[in-house]
């Protein structure tokens, strides 16, 4: 079997890892870029809005919120059908943007 010299192989590791180096370079602008927009984006929404977000979204049906009923299936493991895992999900986006813009306007004043 063909081996390649040492020189050759040091080389191709070298390029190897510059290659590594400018991908993950150019991947960390990108998350900085988005993260700056989603906190541009985040603080445009108005505390009020959020709020009742929560309140209605966040807790329909009221009478026990749905999210407590699907958080006590997640802890037990019943929650295993598809539209469970999307109803959870769909019932949390206002209780985890809340917490998004909490930490938003906790750092940036």
């Amino acid at each position: 079997m063909y081996q390649r010299p040492a020189v050759i192989q040091k080389l191709h590791l070298d390029l190897a890892f510059d290659n590594f180096i400018l991908l993950w370079s150019n991947h960390k602008e990108f998350l900085v870029r988005e993260t700056i927009y989603m906190e541009q984006l985040i603080s445009k929404i108005s505390w009020t809005v959020v709020v009742m977000l929560c309140l209605t979204l966040g807790l329909a049906p009221f009478n026990p919120p749905h999210i407590v009923e699907k958080l006590q299936m997640l802890l037990k493991g019943h929650l295993v059908r598809p539209i469970d895992w999307f109803d959870l999900f769909f019932h949390m986006i206002p209780w985890i943007l809340l917490v998004l813009k909490a930490i938003a306007s906790l750092t940036h004043g």
